[in-house]
């Protein structure tokens, strides 16, 4: 199974992001010029690469702008129904992917611990998501 979640791609290029890797983007090109030194790596991105590449959707940032009250409200939702269909017995839900258990904690434990680990998760994730706008805006300006 691939952990590569394709962003853009054509002929001679794949750009991607790494399942768990939220904060990097991968360039695969084919049969290009590079020049490799110690310290860097320089490599020729063909036009026809860059132009999709800088017209394709960049990074996720659908939490940078939410409130605390919309992340409390989404939390305890996702929460709620997790304990509904754990309940109800519904192992085909979407609540029950390792990524739910891996930010809410497992659906059997008490709703307060999932609510509160589910908080932990997604204010870090604001947090981290405000800290890359601020390095892209502060990148931009210097232009």
């Amino acid at each position: 199974m691939s952990t590569k979640s394709t962003l853009a791609h054509g002929p001679g290029f794949h750009l991607y992001h790494e399942c768990f890797e939220q904060d990097t983007v991968y360039l695969e090109l084919e049969k290009t010029h590079f020049e490799c030194y110690p310290d860097r790596v320089t490599v020729a991105i063909p036009v026809v690469a860059w132009e999709v590449i800088r017209q394709s959707a960049g990074g996720d940032f659908s939490w940078a702008a939410k409130s605390d009250d919309e992340i409390r409200s989404y939390v305890d939702q996702e929460v709620h129904e997790r304990i509904t269909d754990f309940q109800n017995k519904n192992p085909e839900s979407k609540r029950f992917l390792f990524i739910g258990n891996g930010v809410f904690g497992s659906a059997s434990e008490p709703m307060e611990k999932q609510i509160e680990k589910g908080l932990v998760y997604y204010f870090g994730e604001r947090d981290r998501q405000q800290k890359l706008i601020k390095q892209i805006q502060d990148l931009v300006a210097k232009r």
